[in-house]
């Protein structure tokens, strides 16, 4: 897959739902502040706080979920469930199902049975991965700086029209909040690629 695609194929973001939740209590937390000044500074620290452990929550949750290791570990009933566990765009997957499904049926004609075949296919390709690439798997994230630039144009196009026509401030604060989402998602792409060069030093 190109670098291009790669930066926005979004359907890579896990979790987005707690992801979305993260930026609406931003943006809420904002309104409250322009709606209820007063009301708002006794509990500006917390909700503030909040927002910033609900996304790193979710950046923590995001990264876990696009280990390979967890699931070159894991033990599968099917090569469909072992398949959709990995990070693979879905003609890739589909390839591989093809792979071992073609091994599974080479080992029942050598006798085995269909279940311990399914097995020992998704065994011997479990230890070539962890052979030829190392025990912990980890990818570019580029789908964080595809969707940190699509956020940080939206806010920009936002505060264009805002010049041409004043807008209402909900938003203006939706514009402010992709803004900080958009350069934190570039942030996070740089993070994680430190965190994966120091775990692949610390397992491998």
């Amino acid at each position: 897959m190109s670098c291009l695609k790669k930066c926005f194929s979004f359907t890579q973001i896990k979790y987005p739902w707690f992801l979305a939740f993260s930026m609406l209590i931003f943006v809420c937390a904002l309104s409250a502040n322009r709606l209820f000044t007063q009301a708002f500074e006794r509990v500006e620290g917390v909700i503030y706080a909040l927002v910033c452990l609900s996304a790193l929550l979710w950046a923590i949750l995001n990264y876990i979920a696009h280990f390979k290791l967890y699931a070159m570990c894991q033990r599968f009933s099917s090569i469909q469930a072992f398949t959709d566990s990995l990070l693979l765009e879905p003609s890739e997957k589909e390839e591989l199902s093809l792979y071992l499904n073609d091994f599974v049926a080479d080992l029942e004609n050598m006798g085995k049975d269909h279940e311990l075949a399914v097995q020992e296919a998704i065994r011997q390709f479990q230890v070539q991965e962890f052979t030829q690439k190392g025990a912990l798997q980890t990818t570019p994230q580029y789908y964080l700086l595809g969707c940190g630039l699509v956020f940080s144009i939206i806010s920009f196009v936002i505060q264009i029209v805002n010049l041409l026509v004043h807008l209402p401030f909900l938003i203006l604060a939706t514009s402010f909040m992709l803004l900080c989402f958009g350069v934190g998602l570039i942030g996070l792409f740089f993070i994680y690629r430190i965190v994966d060069v120091i775990l692949r030093k610390q397992i491998d």
